[in-house]
């Protein structure tokens, strides 16, 4: 029997890729830690797959190791994503994706070396949070959320928010809560 990618990444018959993601919001002096390869022209959020028979929380522990370097604790649930868009390559995705604030020690620098679900060796980087709206940045809304982010605490409750991209890359975000 062949291998099986154990993150939850599901292709249907019609070619439209499902996945279930974690993500971690880690802001300092006013800069957002993303993500960014050479395959792909943007920058995104720290994170990746959730694995079967793992939580959320599991997930986003495993990833931030993976791609960090560090042990990080996730903080609060910030947002619940649902994101509809379209890959470079015209591939169609539908992404749920969970966003927990994550805070990170004073002498915090990434150490980690992750690769992409292809592969690619990913890099990160710090971008200032003011640079976001000039930059192509997934997701688009994290100029809006990610100042916002950083007193989150559980009783301010989790934004919902959903994003429909169509083929030409042109985004509608609404808040649903």
């Amino acid at each position: 029997m062949p291998a099986v990618d154990p993150d939850i990444c599901l292709r249907t018959a019609d070619g439209v890729v499902f996945r279930y993601r974690v993500a971690a919001l880690i802001v300092r002096d006013r800069r957002v830690l993303l993500a960014g390869n050479a395959k792909n022209a943007y920058l995104y959020s720290v994170g990746g797959g959730v694995q079967l028979f793992e939580t959320a929380e599991q997930a986003l522990r495993r990833e931030l190791l993976e791609e960090t370097g560090w042990n990080l604790e996730p903080g609060p649930l910030v947002v619940i994503h649902e994101n509809f868009f379209v890959e470079d390559a015209g591939e169609r995705w539908h992404e749920l994706a969970f966003y927990y604030r994550v805070n990170v020690p004073d002498d915090f620098e990434p150490r980690g070396s992750s690769v992409t679900m292809d592969g690619v060796p990913e890099r990160l980087r710090w971008v200032d949070l003011d640079d976001l709206p000039g930059l192509r940045a997934y997701p688009t809304w994290l100029a809006d959320v990610v100042p916002h982010s950083d007193n989150a605490t559980p009783d301010q409750g989790v934004r919902h928010i959903v994003t429909i991209e169509d083929a030409a890359g042109t985004a509608a975000s609404g808040s649903a809560s």
